[in-house]
């Protein structure tokens, strides 16, 4: 699920389900571990101002706060991260908002999103004709937000049959999102992923020679 950040939503330091991330742990994402660093900041000034009255601890959550939104505006990472994850999961939006302002915000996240000449994302013909740099396409199978702009876009002016209440009847089967997402495929790294194997003992391959063994727990093999 999407997570916010704290200057965009200050709630979100105090919400019960994150009470207790007060450490970046590299599980977390680049906003959650801002937040959590935002978080200990907090905890740890009122514990010593509650123990020893001390004003000047009240300067360090604005110095954090500081620090923190200055990484979270000036790393490019961090903002396409945050702005994808704006798309990520979000059943909440109703379709006939799926938004605006979040699309024109994900022109720079490094994958294309759904429009209404290209609802699938796939690399148009005349740019590949043309050698044109393939765009990435953004995934949809993990971002419930894409799936529903998916749908937005390729509804656009589209008749439905009032009983077609799965949409499974207006030509989803012809027309979807090729599997690869760059453009024209990779014959050769898909050849290799498929048939190439590492090299055997007699080639030089010291691990593999290892493996092999004699077959009586002797030799070169392991036991």
């Amino acid at each position: 699920m999407y997570t916010s950040f704290w200057y965009n939503n200050p709630k979100i330091l105090i919400e019960k389900k994150h009470l207790f991330e007060i450490f970046p742990v590299k599980e977390y994402d680049m906003v959650r571990k801002l937040n959590a660093i935002m978080r200990f900041s907090l905890y740890y000034t009122i514990i010593v101002y509650l123990y020893n009255r001390n004003t000047n601890i009240l300067a360090l959550p604005l110095i954090v706060g500081l620090v923190t939104y200055f990484i979270f505006k000036n790393n490019s990472s961090v903002q396409k991260e945050n702005d994808l994850n704006k798309l990520k999961n979000d059943i909440s939006i109703p379709l006939e908002s799926t938004p605006v302002d979040v699309s024109s915000q994900l022109h720079n996240v490094g994958c294309q999103l759904p429009t209404k000449d290209n609802p699938f994302m796939n690399t148009p013909y005349f740019d590949i004709a043309a050698d044109k740099e393939p765009s990435k396409s953004c995934t949809s199978y993990d971002n419930k937000g894409v799936q529903r702009k998916i749908e937005k876009e390729f509804d656009k002016g589209l008749y439905k049959n009032y009983t077609d209440i799965f949409g499974k009847e207006n030509s989803q089967r012809q027309f979807f999102s090729v599997p690869y997402r760059e453009g024209v495929p990779d014959q050769s790294a898909f050849a290799n992923w498929l048939y190439r194997t590492t090299d055997t003992c007699k080639e030089g391959n010291g691990l593999a020679c290892l493996a092999v063994g004699d077959g009586n727990g002797g030799g070169q093999g392991i036991p």
